[in-house]
């Protein structure tokens, strides 16, 4: 039976499933270059994306509806910094020569607590995943609302030429009394040459501080404050770092359980 996505979740179903179909463990590497600082009209945050998108299998196999993350970890190369990582889903992409909007998904219905939830990223990034050639560009994002409204607008002035990989916090620049997006249905560059810049909605699996360079976060399902969300077959993964542009390696990974139909 479900366990994490039930209102009453126990140990006992979550280590059943466990012994009866074994656990999901992976671990990532990755070494950035360095990034493009943000400013306060694109985020403040520094944030660097990891170009390894992590995809779930297309298939669970008999019985398993996709797996909670109990046990995930991280650390970088940076002191001062935070790590986060989360399903992410692809809300849109813009070709920045000729700027032209691709729409990608929408955010998904997920279980809850036993509640069918459609939900909408706080977390919402810009991100050069090919390197940007423009001066101070504005960059707008119409998108729908947490609540379902459509039409409203995001605007970042971007830093001039951001290099591959930085990635720009949106959240801040929503529209007043906005907290999130279901959906991104346009977005547009004032100016540029060259560059793709996609937006990203994340829901997070964990997200952690390193006060001190190297140290490794470990958190679980049953202590952090984070939604269980079920992740899904052909899902993706994210990962992200803030707080720092310098070059830096960083691994992160985590263990899986399976949550049984």
């Amino acid at each position: 039976m479900a366990n994490f996505t039930t209102a009453a979740p126990t140990l006992d179903a979550a280590i059943a499933a466990t012994a009866t179909n074994g656990m999901m463990q992976r671990m990532y590497y990755f070494r950035s270059a360095a990034i493009t600082a943000a400013t306060t009209n694109s985020g403040s945050v520094s944030i660097i994306r990891s170009p390894q998108r992590i995809q779930m299998p297309s298939s669970n196999g008999s019985g398993i509806s996709g797996f909670i993350a109990t046990n995930v970890w991280g650390f970088n190369g940076a002191a001062a910094t935070g790590m986060f990582f989360g399903l992410e889903y692809e809300l849109g992409s813009l070709a920045v020569s000729s700027n032209t909007f691709t729409d990608g998904v929408a955010m998904p219905t997920k279980t809850v607590r036993g509640a069918s939830i459609t939900t909408a990223a706080s977390l919402v990034f810009a991100v050069a995943t090919v390197a940007v050639t423009s001066t101070t560009p504005t960059l707008t994002i119409t998108y729908t609302d947490q609540d379902g409204n459509t039409g409203n607008t995001a605007s970042l002035t971007l830093p001039t030429s951001p290099a591959i990989n930085t990635g720009f916090y949106v959240t801040p620049h929503l529209a007043s009394g906005d907290t999130g997006m279901r959906d991104v249905t346009n977005i547009s560059i004032s100016t540029g040459t060259a560059g793709t810049i996609k937006v990203y909605g994340v829901l997070p699996l964990m997200i952690s501080q390193q006060p001190v360079s190297p140290l490794a976060t470990i958190l679980n399902c049953m202590s952090a404050p984070l939604v269980p969300y079920l992740i899904e077959p052909n899902e993706y993964i994210g990962a992200y770092r803030f707080g720092a542009t310098a070059a830096a390696e960083f691994f992160y990974g985590y263990s899986l359980t399976p949550e049984t139909t």
